[in-house]
């Protein structure tokens, strides 16, 4: 299955947040899923890591 995961589901992903669905979480570590996000999610997650360091 081809995946696009919105900005907020990547950053919980990889933070290993308790807000990542149990489904989502599973749909992501699926090997069989190919998952995708959007340049502007990267370019989102940098701006929000600049005004919140830390």
């Amino acid at each position: 299955m081809k995946v696009l995961i919105d900005t907020h589901i990547a950053i919980w992903a990889v933070l290993n947040d308790p807000k990542l669905p149990e489904r989502a979480r599973d749909i992501i570590l699926d090997r069989e899923n190919e998952i995708f996000y959007s340049t502007a999610s990267v370019w989102e997650i940098a701006i929000k890591h600049m005004l919140h360091p830390g």
